[in-house]
């Protein structure tokens, strides 16, 4: 009945028990008699189950008092006038609530905490009921270390319910060390003046070897009496006893474990007002532990728990409505009941409450992320208990990339270490991490080197990959390639998915059988291993019988496992994606595209946030362009740590002449740690985009700081070699560019799209010929390889006469290869072609096949192209209402271009009669779109009154819009007016 999977309860109860070898019936059997056997001669009965399912009628003296006579509600703290005896009475109403008077926890603490600091006959009761009020309420490392100081002054004097919670918290160590020796002291104190609970503790202690003073006997006996105190306490209903009769059920103890008699017992405790009871049959309705599972009435009991003040309680049901485990996610119950109880003083809920503005759990998406929020409460949950070590990694890595607060990599880099001390071997990885790139200290890749040894040592596999980049990159070390290989393989060989993956990578080139059928094995334990990649791969390889009989079922079956539910399947939505957009085994389908970018973003996964980003800003072929979004989504993506994102914002924001916010947005990245960044802004500063000068100096240095650093990555090398071959690190260092490229698609295996971008950067502006020859031998082997994207590339450089003489015939033999091969956006460039006549005269019915073609595939810019073509009449008689209709098509699947065509046709008046009302439509349209250029010109219309009533203030709200995102054409409303 129990349920796995579910979320780690919260708890801070005191009997959350070791786990025991020993139980203590056993020692009973072997020390004495047994009172098991007791109980087969008659001599001691202990009930199955309660005689009552609910107790809160018979149970008398649970509460003296009915409603407060003083009227207390509203106190202060200021100084009273009442008997101690009868403020005790108050305290303890308040503590449990009554007819008339609603619990109040956190007044009761201070009414106990009152009488505690003034000398009374009742002065160390109400020690001992504020300590507990504290323990059950609160539970912050703090807390439960005065509640044990209040404990150990009412123990000493002789309070029998304090000795018993004092020897707890030694057994369990909370607010005091752990001391089975101590916690045995307390355990006799209260067991020698009759309490059962005690007793028993005591000789579970003894039970499980914790103690071996001698006492061994004299606690047993101490226990046999307290079951006889238990069973009179039973037969004369004593709510005091229901609590214990479920923990010897509970645990095993005296009597057979027995989880209904445990569920039944603690329900019936809970009856009674008793908070520790609650949160116990709400922790069985929940997991199913000897009742059906029943999440409403788990948090039925944890609602009442938590009226009595209980942080667990509040803090659990928060959780509940977070991770919608048995409910519907619910973003304002969650973040009520987790504030409220990290308010409280309750680690886990600040823990939780982070982890809930962070995007993490379901209530809340990643787009309501709040990294403020986030860092806020981990910052209170470290300062609440700094030996948490999840408390200290999540703060280290706030602080390491600015998420939700300024950056201070020498603080994280203490935390790390602070991490590393209490065990952790990420931390481990971090500082080293951070030594090799003097982040928040001096750089020292040696020290790095060595700390990553130990974290891989310590069974961190991401350290593997790292140490294995240093050896085959020089990072920091001599370059060897064997040493990469022997810490590849030695990752492979302790279940690394990404080494795996790397290790298949290497044989794919290899034609022979014999490598082929490696991949495969490789590929094959890799997907055991829930790798979705491999799955992905799998599903490519089937489908295009790469070494293997072609099999569309089995290839198909693949695919269909990448992205089932489960962990990592926004990874396998996202990869899915992916092979979409490079046209592996895949068909251009942008729709699709979309709707698993989507999906996988939802779920979280911030390559998926990222790349969706990109394309809605991006404008192209694929329909997706929505600047807002795109914008949005990016800066989702930064806050989540994605130095991708982060380059992406600079370059848009450059993009729009915004050079403060591209120039903020590229420094975050680099920050962040992503080195392509660097070449960034070393060619940013060489066209002289930082300062307004060029700085072909600083330009120079930026770059060859990134190579001493190490280049060792496809995506790195490829934006060194481009910056290299366009002269951005200085004049003649073609050869240096050339070595780079030889270099990377020796040392990388890259895949076929990384050959065709390795031999575009080649192409990138430089005149050596023997760059230009490479470059296109680059291009020519993806094509060979499979990448689509090398026809089109090399097709346009042909076109452009970018590199190589201008070749039109060359040009459109690629363009028809690509669009053989699958790559359906190759009809539009074959169409455009056609009707220019490129190399020749115009072909009509060519020009209008290929798009035509491009149109059926679904790509928005071919229904746009032959809604132009109709109202032009090119290549077929002029058609207005079809051109219109087509243009609308392209309008209603996204493209804001087709959109803002429709605006300038109803504006003007061309084809059509103007009718400026239209146009406005098509314009709001737009703007919703996300298009700046839409909100620009809706400003226009209502500054000037062409279609809308002329509206100076919204003209203006407008301007300051298309501003605002970045639009480059900036506008007021009075200076547009008077010009």
């Amino acid at each position: 009945m129990h349920h796995a999977g579910r979320l780690e309860l919260i708890t801070s109860g005191l009997r959350a028990r070791l786990s025991r070898g020993t139980c203590l019936v056993l020692a009973f059997a072997v020390a004495t008699t047994g009172m098991a056997a007791a109980q087969e001669r008659g001599a001691v009965d202990l009930p199955l189950f309660p005689q009552l399912s609910d107790y809160s009628e018979s149970c008398a003296g649970t509460v003296t008092l009915s409603s407060d006579p003083y009227n207390l509600g509203a106190w202060q703290g200021e100084q009273l006038s009442i008997s101690p005896d009868q403020l005790l009475e108050v305290g303890i109403l308040y503590s449990k609530g009554g007819a008339t008077v609603p619990a109040n926890a956190e007044l009761a603490t201070r009414l106990f905490r009152y009488l505690a600091e003034r000398p009374s006959p009742i002065q160390s009761r109400a020690k001992y009921l504020a300590a507990v009020m504290i323990l059950d309420t609160q539970g912050s490392p703090e807390m439960d270390r005065l509640a044990a100081q209040m404990l150990t002054e009412a123990a000493n004097a002789r309070v029998t319910g304090a000795a018993r919670e004092l020897g707890a918290l030694y057994e369990i160590g909370r607010g005091v060390p752990q001391d089975f020796e101590q916690a045995a002291i307390y355990y006799r104190i209260a067991g020698s003046e009759g309490d059962a609970e005690s007793a028993f503790s005591l000789a579970r202690l003894y039970a499980d070897n914790l103690i071996s003073d001698g006492a061994q006997e004299a606690a047993l006996n101490l226990a046999k009496l307290g079951l006889i105190t238990l069973l009179s306490d039973v037969n004369q209903g004593r709510c005091s006893a229901l609590v214990t009769v479920a923990r010897l059920y509970e645990e095993g103890d005296l009597v057979a474990a027995n989880e209904q008699a445990a569920a039944a017992w603690y329900e019936a405790a809970a009856s009674t007002g008793n908070a520790r009871a609650m949160a116990a049959i709400a922790r069985r309705y929940y997991g199913g532990i000897g009742v059906e599972p029943n999440v409403q009435l788990a948090i039925q009991w944890w609602r009442r728990a938590a009226e009595l003040g209980s942080m667990d309680a509040k803090a659990n049901i928060g959780m509940i409505y977070a991770t919608g485990d048995g409910v519907e996610p619910n973003a304002q119950e969650a973040t009520r009941w987790l504030t409220e109880a990290a308010q409280g003083g309750n680690v886990s809920a600040m823990v939780h409450l982070a982890s809930l503005y962070r995007g993490e759990l379901s209530a809340l998406a990643v787009s309501q992320a709040d990294p403020e929020q986030a860092y806020f409460w981990t910052e209170r949950a470290y300062a609440a208990d700094p030996t948490r070590v999840s408390v200290i990694m999540n703060l280290a890595r706030a602080l390491i990339s600015g998420e939700g607060t300024a950056l201070d990599p020498a603080r994280a880099f203490n935390l790390f270490n602070q991490a590393m001390r209490l065990g952790n071997r990420s931390a481990l990885r971090e500082m080293a991490s951070a030594y090799l790139n003097g982040n928040g200290v001096e750089r020292n890749p040696e020290r790095a080197l060595q700390i990553f040894r130990q974290a891989a040592e310590r069974g961190d596999l991401s350290s593997y990959s790292v140490i294995v980049d240093m050896y085959r990159c020089g990072i920091g070390v001599e370059a060897n390639a064997a040493m990469a290989d022997l810490w590849l393989g030695r990752a492979a060989a302790v279940g690394d998915v990404d080494s795996l993956i790397v290790l298949s990578n290497r044989t794919v080139k290899e034609l022979n059988a014999e490598d082929q059928q490696r991949t495969l094995q490789l590929l094959f334990r890799a997907a055991a291993n829930n790798s979705r990649e491999a799955m992905i791969r799998l599903s490519e390889i089937f489908a295009r019988g790469e070494g293997v009989e072609k099999n569309a079922e089995l290839a198909a079956r693949w695919e269909a496992l990448a992205i089932r539910p489960g962990p990592n399947q926004e990874v396998g939505l996202y990869l899915l994606a992916e092979a979409f957009r490079t046209n592996t085994a895949h068909e251009w389908d942008p729709v699709r595209v979309q709707q698993l970018l989507t999906q996988s973003h939802e779920m979280g996964y911030v390559k998926a946030t990222t790349r969706l980003g990109k394309y809605h800003i991006r404008p192209g072929d694929d329909g997706m362009e929505n600047i807002d979004a795109g914008v949005e989504l990016l800066r989702q993506a930064s806050s989540r740590g994605s130095s991708d994102a982060m380059r992406e914002l600079a370059e848009y924001f450059r993009s729009t002449g915004n050079l403060p916010e591209a120039l903020g947005w590229l420094d975050y990245a680099i920050v962040a740690g992503l080195d392509t960044a660097q070449v960034l802004k070393a060619e940013w500063a060489f066209k002289g985009l930082i300062s307004g000068q060029p700085e072909p100096d600083a330009a120079r240095e930026v770059l060859d700081n990134v190579i001493k650093r190490g280049v060792c990555s496809m995506s790195l090398s490829s934006a060194v070699v481009t910056s290299l071959a366009s002269g951005v690190g200085g004049p003649g260092r073609d050869q240096e560019a050339l070595d780079m490229a030889n270099r990377a698609i020796e040392t990388f295996r890259p895949t076929p799209d990384e050959v065709a971008q390795l031999g575009s950067a080649l192409l990138k502006g430089s005149p050596n010929q023997t760059l230009v020859g490479r470059g296109i031998e680059l291009l020519e082997r993806s094509m060979e390889l499979g990448s689509i994207r090398g026809y089109i590339e090399l097709a346009q450089l042909y076109m452009e006469g970018n590199g190589v003489p201008l070749n039109f015939e060359k040009a459109m033999e690629l363009l028809n290869q690509a669009a053989a091969a699958g790559e359906v956006s190759a009809y539009i460039h074959i169409g455009r072609a056609y009707l220019q006549g490129v190399g020749g005269s115009p072909d009509y019915a060519a020009a209008w096949s290929s798009m035509e073609r491009a149109a059926a595939a679904g790509i928005p810019e071919a229904f746009r192209e032959m809604g132009h073509w109709y109202l032009r009449g090119l290549g077929r008689p002029e058609n207005v209402d079809e051109g219109l209709s087509l243009l609308e098509r392209a309008a209603s699947m996204g493209d804001t271009k087709a959109i803002l065509d429709l605006a300038n046709v109803y504006s003007v008046g061309f084809v059509v009669d103007q009718r400026p009302d239209i146009a406005v439509k098509w314009l709001e349209t737009g703007a919703a779109a996300g298009s700046l250029e839409a909100m620009h010109r809706l400003g226009l219309a209502y500054l000037l009154g062409l279609g809308v009533p002329q509206d100076e203030a919204e003209a203006q709200r407008w301007f300051r819009l298309s501003g605002s995102k970045g639009y480059a054409m900036k506008a007021d409303a009075t200076q547009v007016k008077q010009e």
